[in-house]
């Protein structure tokens, strides 16, 4: 068919009555400007439209008559010149029903696959067919509700190829009370690297009361460059409550690129996620992120597979800015987040992990739950692997997998921050490492709350200012099975925020370097054993260069005691590697220089603020050897 509005196939039913199309010939409908089954359904009459696979159908809208108006993500379609599909239906107060297993082929700007308006009816929608676009706003699938619910499933390829043309779309008016579902089982590919006006891959838009759903198990691409927005495999931008139950692979490439990203301003959000992996392309990249605006609104995501961030701006990997593996975020409801694959790898400011109810402005009364169990990679300067943030909301992190953070500064294995007195759990028993300023492995900060951490693996601090583990409360617990350290020979490091009333450090693995507090009543319980040692890296390279006194300080509680059954052992110098020496701080009895520490020689470390020290154990003051003036 030639001619603008000219269609293959035009039902009209004006006298309210249903609309039934059955096509299950063969062969080909052509359309320069026009759709190729099109139905208005108008009263209470119901559309019932069945393609077969035999069908094929090309819609052309390549020429200025055909093409129409561009349509934005918020205008409501209307069947008006340039709005062209395969199968076109429309209805008013009645249901509509399609399902099409035909070849669909549009070709031109606003020229889709199937397009369905509806009314205060029910919309059903399910595709098995091939479908191809390549102009703008070419939608695969396009699907509208005034007011009723709208069900989509998909089973036949989708490829987009042009400028914000998603593959499926689905959205409803305002005060709508029907739900949207979306389930897909098939491979879809959105965008071109040569657009920057990005594409969706499926993308729900859901006002009023009813929920929102997306499902499947089909493989997600959508490709930009760095220079595309609206980059995101799944989108649901909801006013009520989201489930995502999704287990295909996804990838996107572009501008704040999503794997998944849910918002919701009045509802709860759920995402599931059992596929293999996420990868994400360029700046400000999440691979899931799922918030809600309703105060008391709850976030959850529970996922698996690997997901990977590349905040590229063009220039490689980790140069451009932002790059999340998973964010949860509430503005005062719970926050859960549980992650079960192999590896989250991340590159740019940000983190692996994140969970918050005190961001932008939240009340942060809520809980905050962490589960990990995979390996988690931050790589980029500021990048944590686990973060989180409350008011009062109590939290409780528990990790087992292996934490790399690479990070020149704020890089922090786990950081755990409260701005009030939440009370927050940290349990691990996976190895971490960090190695920039501000770095430490694990950091459980709250502002008068109790603070428990529970170590049994290997923790790293980086450099200068960071520590292995560093608490902040009103009670501070450290119980240790692991072995903890830092690049800067701080070890464990108590009142990092305001001074807190006790702080208790049990430790039957290992710790070496310096244990601190500042005005906290101390009691430091050790079996295990502690090496007094300062020997730190002074310039960040990760190579340690500089021997100062080793000394401990417990503040000034006037309270604090040691009670020794394991060993306690001052450190030797090294045969090589001491660039910087100092002897600072030595403690010289009747002022003998002979008990000065001297490089290759003496050593020292002190242990201060300790009202009470029993000992049953052992004091190695040897440091490797008998040298003159070796003292603790």
């Amino acid at each position: 068919m030639v001619g603008n509005e000219h269609d293959g196939i035009d039902i009209n039913g004006s006298g309210g009555g249903a609309i039934n199309v059955n096509h299950q010939g063969s062969g080909q409908i052509t359309l320069l400007g026009g759709n190729g089954i099109w139905t208005k359904a108008t009263g209470t009459g119901e559309t019932n439209v069945n393609v077969g696979a035999g069908v094929s159908i090309l819609v052309n809208n390549d020429d200025a008559l055909s093409a129409g108006p561009p349509i934005g993500d918020e205008t409501l379609p209307t069947a008006g010149i340039g709005n062209h599909a395969g199968v076109h239906t429309r209805a008013v107060s009645g249901n509509t029903t399609v399902v099409s297993a035909a070849n669909v082929q549009s070709v031109g700007m606003n020229a889709f696959g199937i397009f369905t308006e509806g009314g205060s009816g029910n919309t059903r929608l399910t595709n098995s067919g091939t479908i191809t676009t390549n102009g703008l706003n070419g939608f695969g699938i396009r699907s509208f509700s005034t007011v009723g619910s709208i069900a989509i499933v998909n089973n036949g390829a989708i490829t987009t190829t042009g400028g914000a043309a998603h593959g499926i779309y689905a959205n409803d008016n305002v005060g709508a009370t029907g739900s949207i579902s979306v389930e897909n089982n098939a491979e879809l590919n959105v965008g071109s690297t040569a657009n920057t006006a990005g594409s969706r891959a499926i993308y729900i838009i859901k006002r009023g009361t009813g929920d929102a759903s997306v499902t499947g198990s089909g493989n997600i691409n959508v490709f930009g460059s760095p220079n595309t927005t609206r980059a995101y495999a799944i989108i649901v931008s909801a006013e009520n409550n989201t489930l995502i139950d999704y287990s295909g692979d996804l990838f996107a490439s572009g501008f704040g690129a999503g794997g998944i990203r849910v918002d919701s301003t009045g509802g709860n959000v759920q995402v599931n996620y059992r596929g293999d992996r996420i990868e994400t392309l360029h700046s400000n990249g999440n691979g899931i992120y799922a918030s809600t605006q309703l105060p008391t609104g709850t976030v959850n995501v529970d996922a698996g597979g690997t997901i990977i961030t590349h905040s590229d701006a063009g220039t490689g990997d980790g140069s451009g800015i932002g790059a999340f593996g998973i964010q949860a975020l509430t503005l005062g409801g719970d926050v859960g987040i549980r992650f079960t694959g192999p590896l989250i790898d991340v590159n740019g400011a940000g983190a692996a992990l994140l969970a918050g109810n005190a961001f932008n402005g939240g009340s942060g009364l809520g809980t905050i739950n962490i589960s990990n169990s995979g390996e988690l990679v931050a790589r980029g300067d500021q990048q944590r692997g686990i973060r989180t943030l409350s008011v009062s909301g109590a939290q409780n992190i528990i990790n087992t997998g292996t934490i790399q953070t690479l990070g020149a500064s704020n890089s922090q294995g786990i950081v755990a921050q409260a701005g009030g007195a939440a009370d927050v759990t940290v349990s691990n028993s996976g190895a971490i490492s960090a190695h920039g300023t501000g770095s430490s492995a694990i950091d459980a900060l709250t502002e008068g709350g109790n603070v428990s951490v529970s170590n049994s693996a290997s923790l790293q601090g980086g450099w200068a200012d960071s520590s292995g583990v560093a608490l902040g409360g009103a009670t501070q617990t450290l119980n240790n099975g692991g072995a903890i350290g830092a690049l800067s020979d701080s070890a464990v490091r108590a009142d990092a925020t305001t001074p807190g009333r006790t702080f208790a450090l049990n430790n039957t693995g290992q710790i070496t370097g310096s244990v601190s507090a500042v005005s906290a009543s101390s009691t430091i319980t050790n079996s295990g054993t502690w090496i007094l040692r300062d020997f730190f890296d002074s310039t960040g390279s990760g190579i340690r260069d500089s021997w100062n006194v080793a000394v401990s300080n417990l503040g000034t509680a006037g309270s604090s005691s040691i009670d020794n059954s394991g060993l306690i052992q001052l450190a030797a110098q090294p045969a090589s590697g001491i660039v910087n020496f100092s002897s600072s701080g030595a403690y010289l009895p009747l002022g003998q220089t002979a008990n000065a520490p001297t490089p290759g020689g003496a050593v020292q470390g002190q242990i201060l603020g300790v009202s009470r020290f029993s000992n049953s154990g052992t004091l190695d003051l040897a440091a490797g050897g008998n040298t003159v003036g070796n003292s603790c």
